[in-house]
């Protein structure tokens, strides 16, 4: 178990890479939820093995710092993006869960190419209870013109 830290301008972003080296899996990406951090999901990733399976902790969780501001979803989808970018990993599965879909949506929204499937926790759960209201929500946090250019 690797466990790594990447710079996003001056906020260090914690995560833990299994190493998995199979050939023939696609490696996996996790953004967890709200409170939860990369060591949350270490038992998880262990037993994914050999896939290669990374988990982020976005800022002002477990090991990653906490600025005192900047906690928008451009700053959440920014530390996502350093982290790829500065570990070996050209595409990849993304599994969002929870408050992490969104970033993880945020994320392959800019990043289309590299995203060879998703695993989206949460989004259809709160758009069978919520419905109309679901994604109302979701377009005022992403912004409707995001919304609309995704093709589902």
């Amino acid at each position: 178990m690797l466990q790594g830290w990447v710079k996003n301008g001056d906020i260090r972003i914690h995560y833990l890479d299994n190493t998995g080296t199979s050939e023939k899996d696609t490696p996996l990406v996790i953004i967890p939820g709200l409170t939860e951090a990369d060591d949350d999901y270490e038992e998880m990733i262990r037993e994914l093995l050999p896939r290669r399976t990374v988990v982020i902790t976005l800022r002002g969780r477990g090991q990653s710092e906490a600025p005192s501001e900047g906690h928008t979803l451009a700053d959440h989808v920014s530390d996502v993006e350093s982290v790829i970018n500065n570990i070996v990993i050209d595409s990849f599965i993304l599994f969002g869960y929870s408050r992490g879909v969104s970033y993880a949506l945020g994320y392959a929204i800019r990043n289309r190419e590299r995203i060879r499937g998703s695993l989206l926790e949460i989004i259809q759960r709160s758009m069978l209870i919520f419905g109309q209201a679901g994604l109302i929500f979701l377009q005022d946090y992403l912004s409707r013109e995001v919304i609309l250019s995704w093709n589902v």
